[in-house]
């Protein structure tokens, strides 16, 4: 996916000035060496020349401070360009993250390496230099070799494109065109022009606009293009961002395709005309990674119907009628005496005529099928939403799309064949000796568990039931689907004329743990899982819109319903078919993580937003002022903490997601708000006091998820003790798990000992007992006497060790879920200065329960009294689901 920039590396932790000496230590004096290879390893085994990459480095605290004092080389002393700029810092000013912009030089393989060091930097003998200028509502890009207008008026947005005094494309043929699904032409309209990056070697623009039926009323749909520039080069990198800002009406809590809310598109594409000449254009075509370039004529389509597959047709494409309306395997090539036909394309297109060239690629084509791309008049038309497809393009109320592409104005310096590169772009990763150390689970556990964790875990890149054959199952593929997981162990023991569909929608953060794998091996298969996963969940799994209740909007939608077919929800977990309605989303499905993680190490700024909008929303479900009856209490709702049922507001998932998901918005963006409500989350849900049997710690159905929320406590405590946060607030959250950990050494069990009190004890009971062990692991960090830490790493390593082994001897250890529970939650770590909490206190008195809002205004309704009667049907509907 093109425009999520290439990752990733990370220098190792242990290699961070100490808390209180600042000084470096051997590790951290050393440059990291980084090896760069092309992320799909088949298919970009060839030399490369200046590739542009951008990639995420994490740095050791004190390390640096001015990401102008980063410096690349090469070997034999080959200094590279480089453009670097903050995403995070340390508490002490020095960098944390930074994002690093060079163009790579590799061999024959593909691969180069290079080393990262900080001061002394050396400019390239020539440098490299791109620029932006402003005049009026214009921009001009000048990358030293090609130059761009943007202009925002109309849908062409591009004015010009100029190699030196030569123009290349025509503009009015040139630009965004849609197509209503009546069939009748939609005008685009570009607004806003804004330069988000502009650095010496690469620029960012992103355009935002809408569009309205021709001579009609405007649609819903929000448009955002973004386009990245080269210093030195006249490639550009382009996504197109489709949004229906409108709110699913979701009749009777069922959220399936057909919805008044959706928008319906017949046809999408995104245009390039090369500048008007009496002869025509030679045109040359790559479908896919197995075949050259190869000369063909004008008019040209290639139309990616399915994905070719063996499921090609899978009811996971069917549409609001029920019907699957795809009719062949693959794609189809059809030019002037030729038809041809093939699995999965990949295309490459080349126009060139008098020196003028323009080529254009489509990385992730087939995955995001229907796809189109078709050459007529000298024009090229990337078809985001083809017209060939039978049926018409559905976004759901609140959807996104963002589709991704490559162009190419003149020559492509990269690589022989222009834009061959794109299809397999070149990640970096640190070599083995300085990856980031994360060990597999606790330092006590045992060897033999270690290796045994790590053949589990590995069989999700490895193997028959490995997460990308798992896709081919479900035919989990189309532009709505591609990057999710198949959640097979939903369809155990089910029976029936077809294959039960489920999606994962990230549960459990499955994203961070693709990210944490990839950090810490390097391999480059991970990488692709994260990245894909990523833009899926931007884009389908977050509800885009501000026109439903505060506890909706924005809000992260729950996997499929357990146990039963996604039918036609798509990924909206309710669907009619199955007879069971539900709310929308919910803070039990709410996972920051692995964004924020994403966002580090690709720069992703929409993995960025994606956190602190999950953050925002955090705060907007519990906002009673935003409710119907904010009149009558405008306090907290609870929404942000319930677990289980509306009246439990003790630590549970729904709590520990809301907390994680303030922390990383707090990092992100360094907005109290953020960390002023998990101080109040904290406070409503635990306390050193708290009499822990009362609120039923041993009944697995109800409370299982209590660990969820200390460790995101934990992750609370970390993140305050590295901001110098350490007060009250701090110590009561340390005491509180203290105490909860004390309790847990006493009495917690491992979840399929009490499989009488579990209604299906299957294994995701024994891969969820991995959180005892982290949540042990951060109680022995904070622990203070020698003997009750013994106990607690005792704890941390018979659980890491019961829950892998236990796991291990299980056929079903493969399913989707029990791997992602052990990627996701085997690395946290506690490294925390036990003295700086010497000498604080916490209030002994335990706060009076949280009363859930409906209680609340229920009774202040009958205090009313006359008005309670009128009331109380309204608040008998509005009860019916969250404000």
């Amino acid at each position: 996916m093109i425009m999520r920039a290439i990752p990733a590396i990370a220098v190792p932790s242990s290699a961070r000035r100490t808390e209180r000496s600042g000084e470096l230590n051997e590790a951290a004096a050393q440059a990291a060496v980084i090896t760069l290879a092309p992320v799909h390893a088949a298919d970009g085994a060839f030399a490369r020349c200046s590739e542009p990459i951008t990639f995420g480095v994490s740095l050791p605290r004190g390390w640096c401070h001015a990401a102008e004092d980063l410096a690349l080389t090469q070997a034999g002393g080959r200094v590279m360009p480089i453009q670097a700029r903050t995403l995070d810092r340390w508490s002490d000013g020095s960098i944390r993250w930074a994002l690093v912009d060079t163009f790579a030089r590799t061999d024959a393989s593909g691969t180069a390496s290079c080393h990262l060091t900080a001061g002394n930097r050396q400019a390239p003998a020539a440098s490299p230099r791109i620029s932006v200028t402003t005049t009026g509502n214009r921009l001009v890009v000048d990358t030293g070799i090609a130059r761009f207008g943007l202009r925002p008026s109309g849908p062409s947005l591009f004015d010009g494109v100029w190699l030196g005094a030569d123009p290349i494309i025509d503009a009015d043929r040139t630009g965004l065109e849609i197509t209503g699904a009546d069939g009748h032409p939609c005008d685009v309209t570009f607004e806003e022009l804004s330069v988000v990056e502009s650095g010496p070697l690469r620029a960012e623009i992103i355009a935002r606009g809408n569009a309205a039926r021709r001579g009609g009323r405007q649609l819903p749909l929000a448009v955002k293009v973004r386009l990245q520039f080269f210093a030195e080069s006249a490639i550009v990198r382009a996504s197109v961002g489709l949004t229906n800002p409108n709110a699913a009406r979701h009749p009777q809590g069922f959220w399936d395709l057909g919805d008044r809310g959706s928008l319906f598109l017949k046809d999408v594409r995104f245009t390039l005309a090369l500048r008007p000449a009496e002869k025509p254009a030679d045109l040359r075509c790559s479908p896919d990674v197995n075949q050259p370039l190869e000369p063909m004529r004008q008019p040209l389509e290639l139309f990616q119907e399915s994905s070719g597959g063996p499921n090609w047709a899978s009811p996971a494409h069917r549409n609001r009628h029920g019907v699957v309306p795809v009719c062949f395997p693959g794609y189809r090539l059809v030019f002037p005496s030729a038809y041809r036909t093939g699995s999965r394309a990949t295309p490459i297109v080349s126009l060139e005529r008098d020196g003028a060239r323009l080529a254009v690629a489509v990385p992730g084509f087939w995955q995001n099928f229907p796809k189109a791309i078709a050459v007529a008049d000298d024009r090229v038309a990337i078809e985001l939403f083809p017209g060939q497809h039978r049926d018409v393009h559905e976004l759901q109320g609140g959807e996104q799309k963002t589709h991704d592409f490559v162009m190419v104005f003149g020559d492509d310096r990269v690589t022989a064949d222009p834009l061959a590169w794109a299809r397999a772009p070149l990640v970096a990763s640190v070599d083995g000796p300085r990856r980031a150390p994360h060990s597999s689970g606790p330092a006590s556990a045992s060897e033999g568990t270690v290796g045994q964790y790590e053949k589990i875990v590995r069989g999700a890149i490895d193997g028959e039931q490995c997460f990308e054959r798992k896709r081919e199952v479900a035919d989990e593929y189309g532009w709505r689907h591609f990057g999710d997981l198949y959640a097979d162990h939903e369809a155990v023991g089910h029976q029936g004329p077809e294959r039960l569909i489920s999606h994962y929608n990230n549960q459990y953060d499955a994203l961070a743990g693709f990210a944490t794998q990839y950090v810490r091996t390097g391999d480059r298969r991970w990488w692709s899982l994260m990245d894909d996963l990523a833009a899926h969940v931007v884009d389908v799994d977050l509800y885009h819109t501000d026109g439903d209740r505060p506890a909706y909007n924005h809000g992260y939608f729950w996997h499929t319903n357990h146990y039963v077919d996604a039918g036609i929800a798509t990924h909206r977990a309710y669907s009619r078919e199955s007879g069971l309605p539900g709310g929308g989303p919910s803070a039990e499905h709410n996972y920051t993580t692995g964004l924020m993680m994403h966002h580090f190490l690709t720069g992703s700024t929409a993995s960025r937003d994606a956190v602190i909008e999950l953050g925002d929303w955090v705060l907007a479900m519990d906002d009673g002022a935003r409710t119907p009856f904010r009149w009558l209490d405008a306090g907290p709702t609870g929404l942000a903490s319930a677990t289980y049922s509306p009246d439990f507001h003790g630590p549970g998932r729904g709590a520990g997601n809301s907390l994680n998901a303030l922390v990383d918005a707090h990092r992100l963006t360094d907005d109290m708000k953020y960390l002023r409500k998990a101080e109040e989350l904290v406070g409503r849900c635990i306390h050193p006091r708290q009499d822990l049997e009362a609120i039923g710690l041993r009944d697995p159905e109800s409370r299982w998820s209590y660990t969820v929320f200390l460790q995101a406590l934990g992750k609370y405590l970390e993140h305050r003790s590295e901001r110098d946060l350490v007060d009250e607030q701090y110590q009561l959250a340390r005491e509180s798990l203290l105490h909860y950990a004390g309790w847990m050494a006493a009495h917690e069990t491992p979840n399929l000992d009490r499989s009488g009190r579990l209604e299906f004890p299957t294994e995701t009971w024994a891969a969820q007992d991995i959180r005892k062990a982290a949540v042990f692991e951060y109680a022995a960090g904070h622990a203070s006497d020698p003997m009750t830490r013994a106990t607690f790493l005792e704890r941390a390593a018979f659980f890491f060790d019961y829950s892998v082994m236990t796991l291990a001897a299980k056929p079903t250890h493969t399913l989707t879920r029990p791997i992602v529970l052990l990627l996701a939650y085997a690395f946290q770590r506690p490294t925390l200065d036990l003295s700086l909490v010497a000498g604080m206190s916490v209030d002994s008195r335990v706060p009076a329960g949280f009363v859930a809002y409906k209680r609340r205004v229920i009774r202040n309704m009958a205090a009313v009294g006359g008005l309670a009667a009128v009331l109380s049907l309204v608040s008998a509907l509005a009860f019916l689901h969250p404000w």
